[in-house]
């Protein structure tokens, strides 16, 4: 029988950063700037300097991916760069690209309260794949956590921008979690954390339904204050029932 495809984004959704851990990834990243500008120029940067330039890259790649134009982690560098007035080499970049993707350790980051409950019994029904847009962290340290925590096992696939180059902001990526699985986008239904993104977005994409998991402390800020298109919940348990009253497995037919 077809059974129903659920995508569900990763970071802020089923993964979250502990209380303070936000802070040791910003001082491990400044730190990684340090020394990657000290090898370029052989002149030390300031600790305040690094951390500007960081927030000047972050601020650049958030505008440019909520207009639907994402960078990757070696535009990211540059404008580290641009920043600091500083070039650097080919190598230098793909160095500093990769040393700030490990910044966030998969062992040291938790699980969202209530997502296992959830992921088990979604998977019961439905093929469950993690759909997620990245930057800094790459994909290869989502899928790392996910299966440190145990939750790999309820995901059929793990699909992350950085691995395959269709991004959610862009709607190319539900399609490819389609053509991957033998079905339509408009048998997906897909949960996440941004309102813009993967509430509005995936709806706009032409997915049948949208779930918007509010976060409490969420670092993106939403353009958005609502859609009808799109359901808002506040507890990841409550999802099965919020999919199943979307989609009843009756319903379901054999991908």
């Amino acid at each position: 029988m077809n059974r129903a495809v659920v995508t569900i984004a990763v970071w802020q959704t089923l993964l979250d950063e502990s209380p303070g851990f936000g802070d040791q990834v910003r001082g491990a990243r400044i730190a990684c700037v340090i020394e990657a500008v000290g090898r370029a120029t052989g002149d030390p940067v300031d600790a305040d300097s690094a951390g500007t330039a960081l927030d000047f890259a972050a601020d650049k790649f958030e505008t440019a991916y909520l207009s639907g134009a994402p960078i990757d982690n070696i535009k990211g560098v540059q404008l580290i760069g641009a920043a600091l007035d500083v070039h650097f080499s080919a190598d230098e970049t793909r160095h500093l690209a990769d040393a700030l993707g490990k910044t966030h350790v998969p062992t040291n980051l938790r699980t969202r309260p209530g997502v296992r409950q959830m992921l088990q019994e979604l998977s019961r029904e439905r093929t469950v794949v993690a759909l997620s847009d990245t930057w800094m962290s790459p994909g290869a340290a989502l899928r790392a956590s996910l299966a440190h925590h145990g939750l790999s096992m309820y995901l059929a696939d793990e699909l992350y921008s950085d691995e395959t180059g269709s991004f959610k902001v862009t709607g190319e990526a539900w399609r490819l979690a389609a053509n991957r699985l033998g079905t339509s986008v408009d048998r997906i239904i897909h949960i996440g954390d941004l309102p813009d993104i993967d509430g509005a977005g995936a709806a706009a994409a032409g997915c049948a339904a949208a779930i918007v998991i509010q976060h409490p402390n969420h670092p993106v800020p939403s353009r958005r204050s609502g859609s009808a298109d799109v359901r808002v919940v506040t507890d990841p348990r409550v999802i099965p029932a919020v999919v199943a009253e979307l989609d009843p497995p009756s319903r379901t037919r054999s991908i």
